[in-house]
This record gives structure tokens, sequence and C-alpha cells, in this order.
């Protein structure tokens, strides 16, 4: 017999859905027959557009944008997906970003754009749907890292930290 946690009773959302990353996971999951999915967009492309439509989901229903480093848009984000759909099953924690710099030459600006991108919104995205995934004693979340969390690169700090961030903040 399944087990009930485990069978999804309610959309997965996948932030970052509009990157080059998102969109390549979302083709995977619909691909495989996932349809209860949402994806979140900060800037919604072309590929996300033309992957729906290729899967005859309309964007108006299976979108929604927000700015997960803010924590009113992402308390919005969390209403506008209840109101429509009902308490999320899974949230898959993937928005984030990177950029190229050495350590020094960064400014503060530069690398807090980049971990908050990846470690605060994963943080703000956690806090506002762990609650009702509580509540309802169901759910599941995966927080996407990077192999860079443990190896690094030249000139890639502060997306290191980042991702070493959401590690740590996950266990």
């Amino acid at each position: 017999m399944t087990d009930p946690v485990d069978t999804p009773v309610g959309p997965i959302l996948i932030t970052g859905a509009g990157g080059g990353v998102g969109v390549g996971l979302a083709e995977s999951l619909l691909s495989a027959g996932c349809r209860d999915l949402l994806f979140h967009y900060r800037r919604r492309g072309d590929a996300l557009l033309e992957l729906l439509a290729s899967h005859d989901l309309d964007p108006e229903k299976v979108t929604v944008r927000g700015e997960l480093r803010d924590e009113a848009d992402v308390a919005a984000m969390h209403g506008k997906i209840a109101d429509h759909h009902g308490a999320l099953f899974g949230l898959i924690n993937l928005a984030g970003s990177s950029s190229n710099g050495m350590s020094w030459k960064l400014s503060v600006d530069q690398f807090r754009e980049v971990v908050d991108s990846s470690l605060l919104s994963t943080f703000l995205c956690c806090r506002q749907f762990i609650p009702e995934m509580r509540d309802l004693g169901r759910g599941r979340i995966i927080n996407v890292s990077s192999v860079v969390a443990f190896e690094g690169a030249a000139g890639t700090s502060h997306y290191a930290a980042a991702k070493a961030g959401v590690i740590g903040f996950t266990r």
C-alpha cells in the first residue's frame, strides 16, 4: 500500500522556472507525466512559455511571478497560490543567480545579490510554505545547491558561499 504522504495531493512549485535550469527541470517533470506543477519566475522567458505551450498549459493558470528576495512579495505569492490552487504538496527551491568576480573586487551589492537570490529566497519560501505543510501533515521540499559549494571555483566565492549556505540551512 502506498504511504499517503508520498502521494502528491497538491501542486508542486518550482521557483526559478524561468531560467535555463528551471526550464530543463520543468521539461523533465512534464515529460515524466507530472501535471500538477506551478512555475515561479522573476522574468518569464520565451523558453518557459514555449515549454508550457508544448504541453497545452495556460501560462496564466500555472505561472506565478514573485521577487523571492522580498518577504512581502513571497507572502503575496503564497496567498495567490493558496487562493487559486490550495496548499502546496511540494516546493523545489531552484531560484538563484550567479556572477563571476574575484572576491576582493566584488561590491557588497554584487555579493548580496547572489547570496540573497539563492539563500535568502530559499529561507523565505520555506518559512512561508512549511507551516501549512506541517498543519496538513504532508509535503516535500527540495532545496537545490551546487557542486561549487563543495569544490569552489575561481571567481565564484559569493556563489559558493550562497550554495553552501543552502546546504547548511537544509541540514
